[in-house]
């Protein structure tokens, strides 16, 4: 996955009209974002968050339209860290990062956007163990209406649809919202931003 990714970060996500505008695909764009940009905003609104880590920041080109801002401790994380996105407020980890087999920092918000999807469900489940224990705050991209999880261990690929709620991973009881989202391609029109507590 990794090899497939460098080369989509050197050359663009190529999907008609979209090229240039994100090196992370259609679920980076704005359009298919608004959403998650709200559910952060009202989160940044209503507690004390300080400490965030966002797990898969890609190009940062969404998450520099939230209200993050200096006051806040904001680190991305990525496979493959852009490090010439980083900047004053918006900085990044500066080696490769998989969170199935490294402890994030401790943090009062981890927002993992769009990543657990390509992993195998052993990897899953390492990487949620080792948020759960980092965070107060988890904001997770879901499919609230898959009613049995597919995925198997050993098992790569481009895109899976998971609902975390429900086996192997059972975050039910530590959600605390959600949201549909609105995405650009009509294939994701049943995925949800959910806001966890721990």
């Amino acid at each position: 996955m990794k090899d497939r990714q460098i080369k989509i970060f050197n050359n663009g996500w190529r999907q008609k009209g979209q090229k240039n505008k994100t090196v992370c695909g259609s679920g980076s764009l704005l359009e298919s974002c608004r959403e998650y940009i709200q559910v952060i905003n009202n989160l940044l609104e209503k507690e004390d968050i300080k400490v965030i880590s966002d797990i898969g920041c890609g190009d940062l080109n969404y998450i520099k339209h939230t209200k993050i801002n200096k006051t806040h401790d904001y680190l991305g994380y990525d496979f493959i860290p852009l490090l010439d996105r980083s900047n004053d407020i918006f900085k990044i980890f500066p080696e490769s990062f998989d969170a199935s087999e490294k402890d994030i920092r401790k943090s009062d918000l981890i927002i993992c956007k769009d990543v657990l999807n390509h992993l195998d469900q052993s990897q899953i489940i390492s990487a949620l163990n080792r948020i759960k224990k980092n965070t107060t705050y988890l904001i997770l991209t879901n499919y609230n209406d898959i009613i049995f999880n597919k995925l198997k261990d050993n098992f790569e690929a481009r895109w899976v649809k998971i609902n975390f709620n429900i086996e192997p991973y059972n975050l039910c009881k530590n959600m605390i919202s959600t949201k549909n989202i609105n995405h650009i391609r009509r294939e994701h029109n049943d995925i949800s931003v959910n806001l966890y507590k721990f």
